[in-house]
């Protein structure tokens, strides 16, 4: 067997070896019935005519009685087991007789020659109404008191029926065994095709996989001065969130985090798209690329897209001097602001990204004092629902992020997913989950320039 070029010899052999065992058992199965259905009901019948043939002969013995009435009465008792019975004298002739013989009579010299051998004197007919079973033994009658004749009795019956069910049992049992191995080798081979491809598939999903990885910020360390965690989980092999912690003019931090629309391979190809374009944009360098950053994605995707996707999308850079914000929100979850007890949301941009081709897109401003903390978010956290379908919803989010409160973004953001697993009562997720947790350092204090992030995982 040959696919995409590769040879599976192994596979044909395998299946031709199975085939060719399946069809064996069926055929040794088939043939064992028929051959041995008809023995062993003829030997069952025989056993209960050499019964029947006892009875009568010590029902004859004690005489009282002419011998065709005798076997009369014997045969009518018996008549639906029961074809005939003949009584022959020693020269083969006809003593009595009942019902209708379809078969000629055992000739006396083989009679006489089987009983010195001591071998059963038998034979099996096929008619009309089933198989006879027809067997002579010796028999006799008293026909006055002291006085006993001897004879050849002759006496047919229907064959037993009920010794086949077994025998057809254990036909029905190997011949389902049989095809059914025969049926699934088939299946293997039709189905194999699918098979490989599929295997290949998530090969290609799993390189997939680790080029999106690629695309998220790689390995690096978090600079002194700096308290920030980042990390996305995909609900499938690739995922339609990303993030990315880059530095811009100046050595100010910079965070994007996005959502695709959908899940899977399309949502992943599209995320690279929107990952590539903003990387290559100068976007923070004026406060005015904020804005002309969401005009170019926004036509980006509207025009090479379809109009069921779409992505939300939020951007900023942090001036580690002044503790300005500058941010847009295209359609994305507001991000949460924390200063001690208050919470602000950082909701100002836009739409969402792709579905209005003139779409404008207006930057917002927050001032972040020291020790508050920026919470970016993707709907895979709040939209997490349970097993009655409640979602984890951005209350359960603050009441987490506000019990740890002091902790450092990293274990913030671990308790973030960890509640929400907890929350969900499974390790599966239905969305992507991405979270990017920001502590403001003091303004006084000196930051190196910022590395790649290491993208976490929980």
């Amino acid at each position: 067997m040959k696919l995409n070029g590769i040879r599976y010899p192994w596979l044909k052999a395998s299946l031709g070896v199975g085939a060719g065992l399946a069809l064996l058992l069926l055929v040794n199965s088939v043939s064992n019935y028929y051959y041995l259905a008809p023995r062993v009901a003829a030997d069952a019948t025989g056993r209960q005519l050499s019964q029947q043939a006892s009875m009568l002969d010590r029902q004859a013995g004690r005489g009282g009685a002419p011998l065709q009435s005798i076997i009369a009465e014997f045969f009518d008792a018996r008549r639906d087991r029961l074809a005939w019975i003949r009584v022959l004298d020693r020269e083969g002739k006809v003593a009595a007789q009942i019902g209708e013989p379809v078969a000629p009579a055992f000739a006396p010299d083989r009679i006489r020659g089987l009983m010195r051998a001591r071998k059963p004197v038998a034979a099996v007919h096929h008619n009309s109404t089933g198989m006879l079973v027809v067997q002579v033994l010796p028999f006799r009658f008293q026909a006055k008191p002291g006085e006993n004749a001897f004879y050849h009795l002759e006496i047919a019956g229907y064959a037993d029926e009920s010794v086949y069910w077994p025998l057809r049992r254990n036909l029905l049992i190997n011949s389902s065994a049989a095809l059914a191995l025969l049926g699934s080798l088939i299946v293997i081979a039709l189905r194999f095709r699918a098979y490989v491809r599929g295997q290949r598939l998530q090969e290609q999903l799993e390189l997939a996989r680790q080029v999106q990885q690629g695309l998220l910020p790689s390995a690096g360390s978090i600079p002194a001065g700096l308290d920030l965690a980042a990390g996305s989980l995909a609900a499938h092999e690739v995922g339609g969130d990303f993030y990315d912690v880059l530095t811009v003019d100046g050595g100010r931090p910079a965070l994007v985090l996005g959502d695709v629309s959908g899940k899977g391979v399309p949502a992943a190809l599209l995320m690279g798209v929107i990952h590539g374009a903003v990387r290559s944009s100068r976007w923070a360098e004026t406060g005015a690329g904020h804005e002309e950053l969401g005009l170019q994605l926004n036509r980006l995707l509207y025009e090479r897209s379809s109009q069921e996707k779409f992505a939300t999308m939020f951007w900023c850079d942090y001036d580690l001097m002044t503790g300005r914000l500058r941010y847009v929100n295209a359609g994305h979850c507001p991000p949460l602001l924390i200063h001690g007890s208050t919470v602000s949301r950082l909701g100002d941009g836009g739409p969402v990204l792709g579905l209005l081709p003139y779409a404008r897109y207006q930057r917002g401003l927050a001032t972040l004092e020291s020790d508050d903390l920026l919470v970016l978010y993707s709907d895979g956290v709040v939209e997490a629902s349970n097993a009655t379908g409640e979602e984890f919803g951005e209350h359960r989010l603050l009441e987490t992020i506000m019990a740890n409160r002091d902790r450092d973004a990293e274990k913030i953001r671990r308790s973030v997913v960890e509640a929400v697993r907890s929350f969900t009562g499974t390790s599966e997720l239905e969305d992507d989950l991405t979270l990017v947790v920001f502590r403001t350092p003091a303004r006084a204090a000196k930051v190196e320039p910022l590395q790649e992030l290491v993208s976490s995982a929980a």
